[in-house]
């Protein structure tokens, strides 16, 4: 139709008329693209939405996480102060009950919850490229920095960890195991073998003992860091909901 109407136009040599043709043709083809190009806008801020759902519910996750590691490594690293300011009395023919906090850091230190959270929801929404022009700065930012500080954790955590698993406690050569049983479930702990070995003048259980320690208050650190840079991160993906 238009088509008919425009070479008839041309062959009237109605140029005026040609040129409204040409005009209406540029406007629709125009209008179709903008209509498009705001569908694809709409479809990419739906999908952004939705990653940021999944992102707000990965992060409480790792928060909850975060925060049972860091009160399991404050218990840990309180019960390892209370056995150093032990052997520093430098006592002999310990009491039963001070034995068993001795037996209780060998227990805490045979296992460690690494710092493991879940990055699948903040991996999906950092390489999505069509994100990246709906995201303001400052959440760029924010989200850049948590993957660099979680790289960076990992790694200086698994080398720590490493050498102070080494080295822990409950691989004295003064130690045994034995089993325990809880609820019906056995499991193994580490005991001292002797009252006497648990004393100042162990080097290898002060060292062990210190060693450990600086491994615990470190790793503390770290989840720390993180509960902060995941705090920050969920409180701009709430205050992203509010606009």
């Amino acid at each position: 139709m238009i088509l008919r109407r425009f070479m008839k136009h041309v062959t009237d040599q109605n140029w005026l008329a040609v040129g409204l043709d040409v005009l209406v043709v540029i406007v629709g083809i125009f209008l179709g693209l903008q209509v498009q190009e705001w569908n694809e806008d709409r479809k990419n801020i739906n999908q952004l939405n939705l990653a940021f759902d999944r992102l707000e519910l990965e992060f409480k996750e790792n928060l909850d996480l975060l925060n049972d590691i860091r009160v399991d490594d404050e218990v840990t690293s309180a019960k390892i102060q209370d056995g150093f300011k032990l052997l520093l009395t430098c006592q002999s023919n310990l009491h039963e009950t001070e034995v068993d906090k001795f037996n209780e850091i060998l227990r805490l230190t045979s296992s460690s919850r690494n710092i493991m959270i879940k990055m699948e929801a903040f991996d999906n929404l950092r390489e999505q490229d069509q994100f990246g022009f709906l995201l303001d700065d400052l959440m760029l930012s924010a989200l850049n920095d948590f993957n660099y500080k979680v790289n960076r954790i990992s790694r200086e955590t698994d080398y720590t960890e490493l050498a102070a698993w080494e080295n822990a406690p409950f691989r004295l050569s003064d130690v045994t195991f034995k089993e325990n049983s809880i609820n019906g479930d056995f499991y193994v702990i580490p005991v001292f073998k002797e009252t006497a070995l648990i004393n100042c003048e162990n080097d290898g259980l002060v060292k062990s003992l210190n060693d450990y320690f600086s491994f615990i208050v470190f790793k503390l650190e770290n989840t720390r860091e993180l509960i902060k840079e995941t705090e920050k991160v969920l409180t701009l993906v709430r205050i992203r909901e509010l606009k």
